[in-house]
């Protein structure tokens, strides 16, 4: 499953992540009711724009503020469409 995302004329691909990668998020950045570890969540939208786009850190680190936080909107609502679209299976 892939999704192009279009933020001030640049273009991305959200691409579904490995099994592997999902659940190493999860441990890592989650809590047991599966919501974000407070002192985590600027590590976890960097690891989670990472695995969902495949930018390296020094490409994030580079995007301004806006396309940052689009992007990490648009990595979190693509893992949720994959959850519903597997529950749905």
């Amino acid at each position: 499953m892939e999704k192009k995302v279009t933020i001030n004329g640049r273009e991305f691909t959200a691409r579904e992540p490995a099994g592997y990668e999902v659940d190493r998020f999860i441990v890592e950045f989650l809590d047991d009711n599966m919501q974000p570890i407070r002192e985590k969540i600027p590590e976890a939208n960097v690891a989670l724009i990472k695995m969902v786009f495949g930018l390296s850190e020094e490409e994030i680190k580079q995007l301004p503020n806006s396309v940052y936080r689009k992007l990490t909107e648009e990595a979190g609502n693509f893992i949720v469409g994959m959850n519903e679209d597997e529950q749905k299976k």
